[in-house]
């Protein structure tokens, strides 16, 4: 899974600066020419000829992944490294906690018996000779890539062996993020997020690093933050000429629209006034005909997309497949719940959506783990609110057996998502969310379906009080966040359940 660059920190002082500059311009070129996620930088040129660099020392190997701190014989006729620069950078080391980060060179000379032995076993293993250094910077170039477990980033977006392990999606995120109340959480990840994308250089990395996270925008919050962020996010899908010596324009083209569209489907859904017309599209019949038409053009978009992978004409990772059919299915379905009657059209762009869903169940399996739970998740459940629609429309009871097995098959996975994963805060709350609204989904399912169940009204009762505990065992351990609406909406369902003349009793 992408995630920001890995900071690399040079240290020097006295006359190690060629041998700071050549390491500099070599760990660059490792991510300018191999796309390795590490930037490089001299932090503080003179920082160990000063008279005072404990704090210096400190911030620097606190601030970096790896800290490169180059030792010269500057001292005592060129014989000796200063011994206040020794003193003060033992008590760096003290005070910070990533000392196995951090690699000492010294220059290719015996070492004096005054020499501090706690330091000795770091610097022996990297010594090298001014006049030829690039041995200890092949050396070093490849301990960083070993210590740092760096993977190329180069055809990231065509890549199928690309792995996109969600559980790491908050790696980037401050620990002291999770002290903070629900909305200040949400408000940190996302402004976090945003700062990360605009943070890389090639425009395959910025539109990886969007596409892992776009999907789990819209399960947090609908807010005015929400939308600012989205709106954000357009500015960083964009390429340069510079992109071009990896990838082609009508590739770059194609995945930036692509990624564009994706966020024109969020924004759209998650307006007010299209969440208020697509429940009641018969309130307002204009705009609802208008929203319909937006969600086609973006769902005829995709479809466009998804031919020209399917042909083969364009080859993108795995993950890029999977978001293209579940966001091309459920702008389908946006489309359906717009209109007043449903028709051989409606039944037909349903069916669009089923298949497009199934291709997304295929494509999952392909990626296993951890990530394949995920989105299978997402899919089972996007399939029981599919083939509940065809039966509402056409009460064949041959999808009834269908939207049973999905909406289990949903309930089983989703289970997953609250029981393993590596989410806190409000992550965790979104996913778990989600594990109720499917829950919650089928006992509303049970009492509204003819001969979808045998349940009796008093079952029902029951299951939505099992429900309810259960719900109230997680939120009892845990931020509430959007988990009291999931309570009330349950709460709700059961009177409704009490209320109604067509259980059996």
């Amino acid at each position: 899974m992408i995630g920001r660059y890995k900071k690399i920190s040079i240290i020097y002082g006295g006359s190690g600066r060629n041998v700071a500059t050549k390491l500099n311009e070599r760990i660059n070129a490792l991510h300018s020419e191999n796309f390795y996620p590490i930037v490089s930088a001299i932090v503080a040129k003179r920082v160990l000829s000063s008279a005072s660099i404990f704090s210096q020392i400190k911030d620097a190997i606190s601030s970096s992944d790896i800290s490169i701190i180059i030792l010269t014989f500057d001292d005592v006729g060129q014989t000796r490294v200063r011994q206040n620069v020794l003193v003060e950078i033992g008590m760096a080391l003290m005070a910070v906690d990533n000392t196995d980060k951090c690699i000492f060179l010294t220059e290719k000379y015996p070492l004096p018996d005054d020499f501090p032995s706690d330091l000795k076993g770091w610097i022996n293993a990297n010594q090298f000779d001014k006049e030829n250094i690039e041995q200890v910077i092949d050396d070093v170039v490849q301990e960083i890539v070993n210590l740092l477990k760096l993977k190329t980033y180069k055809e990231i977006l065509s890549n199928d062996k690309y792995i996109f392990d969600y559980e790491n999606l908050l790696s980037d995120i401050p620990e002291e993020t999770y002290e903070k109340k629900a909305d200040i959480q949400l408000a940190s990840i996302l402004t976090s997020w945003e700062e990360g994308a605009r943070s890389f250089t090639f425009a395959s990395e910025r539109l990886m690093y969007i596409l892992e996270r776009l999907k789990f925008f819209p399960d947090f919050n609908n807010n005015g933050q929400f939308f600012l962020f989205l709106n954000a996010l357009k500015q960083h899908v964009k390429f340069s000429e510079d992109d071009f010596a990896y990838a082609s324009n009508d590739f770059l083209t194609q995945v930036c629209n692509f990624v564009n569209t994706l966020i024109t489907y969020s924004e759209l859904k998650l307006r007010k006034e299209v969440i208020r017309c697509m429940n009641d599209p018969s309130a307002d019949p204009k705009a609802a005909q208008e929203y319909e038409y937006e969600f086609l053009i973006i769902a005829e978009k995709l479809e466009a997309f998804i031919g020209k992978i399917e042909s083969g004409l364009l080859k993108v990772n795995w993950l890029i497949r999977i978001m293209a059919y579940e966001y091309a299915g459920l702008a389908y379905m946006k489309m359906v719940n717009f209109r007043n009657k449903f028709d051989d059209e409606a039944v037909k762009t349903v069916n669009k959506a089923i298949a497009f869903y199934d291709k997304m169940l295929e494509t999952a399996a392909s990626n296993g783990g951890t990530s394949e739970n995920l989105w299978r998740g997402y899919a089972e459940y996007d399939l029981t609110r599919a083939y509940e629609t065809l039966y509402l429309a056409t009460d064949e009871t041959d999808y009834l057996a269908l939207i049973h097995k999905y909406s289990m098959q949903s309930i089983v996975t989703r289970r997953e998502w609250c029981r393993v994963n590596a989410f806190r805060g409000v992550f965790t709350n979104a996913l778990s969310f989600e594990y109720f609204l499917v829950k919650k989904h089928e006992l509303d399912l049970c009492s509204r379906l003819h001969d979808y169940s045998q349940y009796s009204k008093q079952q029902l009762i029951a299951a939505t009080n099992d429900l309810s505990d259960e719900l109230r065992n997680y939120y009892d351990s845990s931020e509430l966040g959007r988990l009291y609406a999931m309570k009330e909406s349950i709460d709700a369902l059961r009177e409704k359940i009490k209320l109604s003349r067509s259980i059996k009793l």
